[in-house]
């Protein structure tokens, strides 16, 4: 492997990371619910955050001076789709495995939340 395509895939495994923490920290509103059931604008610091995150790891893949500090390559356009569609599978697996499936019991806590037990 030549050194650009390392450096290209090491790129894309830090960028993908770095979106399935944003997609963690999207769903992490409730262990049992979607994402698509709360409102994206209630907390907009969040969403200034998510922003911001995405903004950097753009300028640390695409400006050149960032990328020699940071080690990075620019991205193929055709290895977005790959990523980002590369995501959806792992967020949702996280959520389905939390939902109460097979023997797992709810309790309350003291102010009224359930938890697994």
């Amino acid at each position: 492997m030549d050194g650009l395509r390392l450096t290209q895939a090491q790129t894309a495994a830090f960028i993908s990371i770095q979106l399935l923490h944003l997609g963690f920290l999207a769903t992490a509103r409730s262990i049992y619910r979607s994402a698509f059931t709360f409102s994206p604008f209630s907390n907009p610091w969040v969403l200034l955050g998510m922003g911001t995150t995405v903004a950097c790891m753009l300028l640390i893949v695409y400006v050149p001076v960032l990328q020699t500090v940071f080690r990075t390559a620019p991205l193929p356009l055709e290895w977005w789709p790959v990523i980002l569609l590369g995501l959806f599978p792992a967020s949702s697996a996280r959520k389905s495995t939390r939902r109460c499936a097979g023997g797992c019991t709810r309790q309350a806590a003291p102010d009224g939340r359930t938890s697994l037990q």
